[in-house]
This record gives C-alpha cells, structure tokens and sequence, in this order.
C-alpha cells in the first residue's frame, strides 16, 4: 500500500501506479480521487463535477468533498463558504495591512514635502 491509501493490486486493477501517489500528476492523491468517485488516471484538477464553480483541487486541498456543493451538509454551499473564507481574509489580512501602507505613505509624501520646501533645488 502506497501513501495514497490503495493496494496494490487495486492500482494494478485501475490502471495507476503503486510507486505514485498522484498517477495522473493532477496534483490530487489517487486515493483521495477514487474515495470521492473521480477518475485517477485523468488529470481532472480544474473540473467542476457539483457545479459549485470551486475545481475538484482546490476541494482537495479544503477537504472537502467534489461531488456535494454542501460538502459539510450544513444548508451553506461551498461557494458561499469559499466567498465567506476570502471575506474573511480581506478583512483580516489585507485591510490592516492597506491601512499600514497608507500611514507609511503618507509619512513619506509628509517627508518628500519637507524637504522640498528647504531645497530649493
């Protein structure tokens, strides 16, 4: 047994390599794709099998499951959780860091402008 999770006779049996975790280089574990009934000898990462507009590897990446567009059955989909995530690090990560360039710019145009007015060159 490989670190995808598959024997090897398994492997033989669909057409993957035992010695590869990831046969179809799709950047998804053949385990992880047999598990949730995608195909791990077709590089499938950018297909869309729920239609929740999030590619089957960025669901593997999440943990989450490719073929339920509510993958935690919780009556939030996916989409919304994914658009909830990256609020989330809009307003954690990239506002306070807008903010911090701001102050730091217009400390520098303050500067720029001091010195100006003693240069009069």
């Amino acid at each position: 047994m490989m670190r995808d999770g598959l024997s090897n006779l398994f492997e033989y049996k669909k057409g993957t390599s035992p010695l590869d975790p990831d046969s179809d280089g799709d950047e998804m574990l053949d385990g992880w794709e047999v598990d949730n009934d995608l195909n791990p000898t077709i590089k499938d990462r950018w297909h869309d099998r729920d239609g929740d507009f999030i590619p089957n590897v960025i669901e593997w990446a999440l943990n989450w499951k490719p073929n339920s567009a509510d993958s935690n059955r919780d009556n939030i989909s996916d989409t919304a959780m994914a658009g909830i995530a990256v609020a989330k690090i809009i307003a954690v990560d990239l506002v306070p860091l807008c903010v911090s360039l701001r102050k730091r710019l217009k400390t520098k145009i303050r500067k720029i402008k001091i010195n100006h007015a003693h240069n009069p060159w």
